[in-house]
């Protein structure tokens, strides 16, 4: 069961400090979707063992106190760290060296927290204590009925996300100047579909956002292609990237069994690169619009 969690962590990509961070900031609800999931599924599977008498609650302490300051340094915690305690796991099995550094700081930590745990149970522990309660018993509400409103409230939860994620998407790829339409190649002749974009204008292209491309980068699920001069590109590019000027840049030498990144200098060469491919008919592909200018000021790693 251990070695499948990690699988279903890993591939939903909670592994990465990048989606994780980005949940504080609204900008990628992975983390929420797989924890609530979680939350729903293993909660519902609680209560269908105690009602058939398989198993029986055991029911913690409620020390309020205690649980609002834990949850805030929780929070602050996977801000700063990009993980949480089973996330790290699963990023120190997939070979991030900061994510066994910051395991280690939990372990010290874990020891400064039993070596105060006297003070602790003194002053914060016995504060707004209310015992071994469980919701239904304070509210006389039954134990199906929470479960049935957080299953609900889960799925409104997931079904807004989507929604919003989905017109995200269909706003990305508009075209960049109103009213023109992007001709999807997978429908009609690529050639077709090249010469109307360039009649009516249309330059909108499939772009990688920075984080989503660094995601990429660190788990080794794309392949960045640098369109660059061969002296512009060994003067830095991003590490294990593949150098294909774009003055012999040929679409069908393209890998094809990996999604494929263009970058170039400032995006305009990519861009280019990019069409093309497009009109040849690739699928799986993007450019990343900031090109090297935007991946140096943001900080990453350049060989």
């Amino acid at each position: 069961m251990g070695a499948v969690f990690g699988y279903l962590l890993q591939q939903g990509k909670v592994t990465s400090c990048n989606v994780i961070e980005n949940q504080f900031r609204l900008r990628d609800f992975t983390v929420l979707k797989v924890m609530g999931t979680a939350i729903v599924v293993g909660g519902i599977g609680v209560l269908l063992l105690v009602d058939t008498g398989n198993t029986k609650y055991y029911v913690k302490d409620a020390n309020m106190l205690a649980v609002a300051l834990g949850a805030a340094l929780f929070g602050i915690g996977m801000v700063v760290y990009g993980y949480c305690p089973g996330t790290a796991l699963g990023a120190i099995a997939s070979g991030s060296v900061h994510a066994a550094v910051g395991a280690f700081g939990m372990i010290v930590g874990a020891i400064l927290y039993a070596l105060s745990f006297d003070w602790v149970k003194a002053h914060i522990l016995n504060v707004w204590a209310l015992g071994k309660v469980r919701l239904p018993d304070i509210t006389g509400v039954p134990d199906g009925v929470w479960f049935a409103a957080l299953a609900i409230g889960a799925g409104a939860f997931f079904f807004w996300v989507e929604a919003s994620e989905a017109k995200a998407r269909r706003a990305q790829g508009q075209a960049a100047l109103p009213g023109l339409p992007i001709i999807n190649s997978r429908k009609v002749h690529p050639m077709l579909a090249g010469l109307f974009n360039k009649l009516t204008g249309s330059t909108s292209v499939p772009a990688i956002e920075h984080d989503e491309l660094v995601t990429a980068h660190q788990q080794r699920s794309c392949v960045i292609v640098d369109v660059r001069e061969p002296h512009e590109f060994k003067g830095g590019h991003i590490p294990g990237a593949i150098n294909h000027p774009l003055s012999r840049f040929d679409p069908d030498s393209l890998v094809h069994d990996k999604p494929v990144v263009l970058i170039c200098q400032a995006g305009g060469r990519s861009a280019t690169a990019l069409r093309r491919a497009m009109a040849a008919g690739r699928q799986n592909i993007r450019h990343y619009a900031g090109g090297m200018s935007r991946w140096r000021a943001q900080g990453g790693p350049v060989a």
